[in-house]
């Protein structure tokens, strides 16, 4: 099982569908890009394009990759972009 990452739901928030008035805060235990990059104003809804992040096959993917394939596009939001908690 896949946990997913924080970081990646913060700056790939248009594609993780995580466009609401309060963006989550990346978690320290999440694994951190190599360089940082910033994180878009809040009120904003939109992917940050310079973004990366590693994949667990160590391949370097953007924002993008996550919604590239719709076949795939939810297995990857899902794996790589963090879940809200219910209640």
């Amino acid at each position: 099982m896949y946990c997913p990452r924080s970081e990646v739901g913060v700056r790939c928030r248009l594609s993780c569908d995580n466009c609401n008035e309060n963006p989550p805060t990346p978690t320290t235990s999440a694994p951190t890009p190599t360089q940082p990059t910033p994180t878009p104003p809040t009120g904003s809804c939109e992917d940050n394009s310079a973004h990366t992040f590693v994949l667990d096959n160590g391949t370097t993917q953007d924002c993008a990759w996550l919604t590239k394939n719709k076949k795939k596009s939810a297995a990857r939001i899902e794996m790589y972009c963090p879940r809200s908690e219910a209640g």
